[in-house]
């Protein structure tokens, strides 16, 4: 019969206690593995959830702001509707549109006709907007004031009023711009370079829109 001494049964013993260690290690590190898998899922899943939720409200928000928007809209053409009989139904769904009043700077400022120094009249280019920036044809009443801040006392030097007919007949779609242009000769002559330009649109709603712009 096979014998075995002390020194095989210690090697014996040793090996059985490696490979319990290894089971036992083995079997911890797939434990841990699991939770911290575990933990990742759900801390994405939380995030997710929180991301979808915090979307849902900016949606109700934009639905909300929409729903106030068709209210607001359909209140103006009623008003509309009831105080000016003779607008077309295209001008009273432009008409709520308008957000602005802009005035163009590149095609806005002194006019030389005879060439000789110092402008003779004053070109001005504006058109009512939407919330894009797209000009709007709406009917209207423009009032325009030039004012010379460089003179002492008296600043305002010329006042013009457009009726909507008379804005009809200078609206002007070109390369550079689209919108009502206007070609105006000085009331008074400025006597200085700091030039302002004031306007105000009023519509047949009441609503009024003005712009402000320095006149190189």
């Amino acid at each position: 019969m096979p014998t075995f001494d002390c020194r095989d049964r210690r090697r014996s013993i040793r090996a059985t206690v490696r490979i319990a260690l290894l089971v036992i290690v083995s079997g911890g590190l797939v434990g841990c593995s699991a939770r911290h898998t575990a933990d990742l899922l759900e801390a994405r899943l939380r995030h997710q959830e929180d991301e979808l939720r915090r979307l849902q409200g900016r949606l109700e928000q934009k639905e909300a702001e929409l729903a106030e928007a068709r209210r607001e809209t359909e209140l103006l053409r009623s008003r509309l509707q009831a105080s000016n009989s003779s607008l077309q139904s295209d001008q009273i769904a432009l008409l709520a549109q308008v957000e602005r009043l802009k005035i163009n700077a590149l095609l806005t400022g002194g006019i030389d006709r005879d060439g000789q120094p110092g402008d003779e009249a004053l070109s001005v280019f504006l058109a009512p907007q939407d919330h894009q920036g797209d000009a709007l044809k709406v009917p209207g009443t423009l009032r325009l004031t030039l004012y010379d801040l460089g003179q002492a006392g008296r600043e305002t030097i010329g006042t013009w009023t457009f009726s909507p007919d008379q804005m009809r007949e200078r609206w002007h779609r070109g390369v550079l711009g689209v919108g009502y242009q206007f070609e105006l000769s000085w009331q008074e002559p400025p006597r200085s370079d700091e030039l302002v330009l004031h306007a105000e649109l009023i519509l047949p709603d009441h609503r009024r829109f003005q712009a402000t712009a320095p006149i190189r």
